[in-house]
């Protein structure tokens, strides 16, 4: 029995080895693109040079850009993907690439595809599985953005791009971020063309196969399906040069009250004195715009507020302070207040 137990362990020590040294030998240099940085004592969240936005949908000028892109299925190089963004990575991919970032290639030829989709078909078989593609796609678009728009402050805003996403605005890289289930955002103010003349977004995805490499989340086979593309919404936001970034509330239970830390972004490249009002309204919800996806479209009749002065003299600002929690309906499962 002992003999035994000694062919079991290297029968087990065995495939397990075979399976590690199956996983891809080049371990991914691609850099973290969310960093921390200290604004008035306060840790404020950036990626891609900006402070990461809230992602809820603001009252501002917005240009949806979901509709019928052209899209092209390639093999995609992992290691090009997950490598380091320096000199050397991006020759890599600009080589790979052979000009299908750039506004004047010819897309002619390439498929259509709504965006924002998976790029995994359904096949329409009595169990209705969907196709299992986890590779690269090339996405292209053109689109226009008004002259008004000229001079404010506008993202682009990605919420999910499965896996790797390197983006280009009118052959002008924007910058890349990796993780299909996170949301991301990049400065375009300076890369748009302005009126008459069109625009063009170039998008390369890489969804690297699960199973094959440990560098990437997940690595492993889980129980979801490993959708590849532009799944959700992308879209221009425009603000003015001086905005809020976002404001983060959260409870202190034990002093009964409603704590709140804001971010005011300043790209106007002059110091400016401002005023900003924190506002906590009354929801007014009803069958009408239960279900709608805007905060604002949610608001009823005002009550506590905050005011601060804010002297910016450098890019980022922060302003916090407090409500008492009575000024806020809890909600429960018997009085489902919001």
């Amino acid at each position: 029995m002992k003999n035994c137990k000694t062919i079991y362990f290297l029968l087990f020590f065995f495939l397990g080895s075979v399976c590690h040294k199956s996983l891809s030998q080049t371990q991914a240099t691609l850099d973290a693109t969310l960093n921390f940085k200290s604004v008035n004592g306060v840790d404020v969240a950036f990626q891609n040079g900006i402070p990461v936005p809230s992602y809820e949908k603001q009252k501002r000028t917005t240009i949806n850009l979901a509709g019928t892109w052209k899209k092209l299925r390639f093999a995609a190089s992992d290691d090009i993907s997950l490598a380091k963004r320096d000199q050397n990575g991006m020759d890599s991919l600009l080589l790979e690439a052979g000009g299908k970032e750039q506004a004047s290639y010819d897309d002619n030829s390439w498929e259509t595809k709504h965006i924002p989709s998976v790029e995994n078909f359904l096949y329409l078989d009595t169990i209705r599985t969907p196709e299992f593609y986890q590779d690269g796609v090339w996405y292209r678009y053109n689109f226009s953005v008004p002259d008004s728009l000229q001079g404010k402050f506008v993202k682009l805003i990605f919420y999910s791009v499965n896996y790797v996403a390197d983006v280009w605005i009118n052959g002008q890289y924007c910058g890349y971020h990796e993780g299909g289930y996170t949301p991301f955002a990049f400065d375009v103010s300076s890369k748009l063309h302005y009126g008459a003349t069109q625009n063009t977004i170039a998008v390369r995805v890489d969804n690297p196969a699960w199973a094959k490499r440990n560098d990437i989340v997940p690595y492993k086979q889980c129980d979801w399906f490993n959708y590849t593309g532009i799944i959700h919404d992308v879209y221009l936001e425009a603000s003015d040069v001086i905005s809020v970034s976002r404001v983060d509330f959260k409870t202190d239970a034990a002093a009964d009250l409603v704590n709140f830390t804001g971010v005011v972004l300043n790209k106007s490249g002059a110091s400016k004195n401002v005023t900003v009002n924190v506002q906590v309204y009354n929801a007014n919800i009803d069958s009408t715009n239960i279900s709608d996806e805007k905060t604002y479209d949610l608001l009823g009749s005002p009550k506590s507020s905050r005011s601060f002065q804010l002297s910016l003299a450098d890019s980022v600002a922060t302003f916090s302070g407090d409500f008492p929690v009575s000024e806020f309906n809890l909600c429960s499962m018997a009085s489902p207040t919001v």
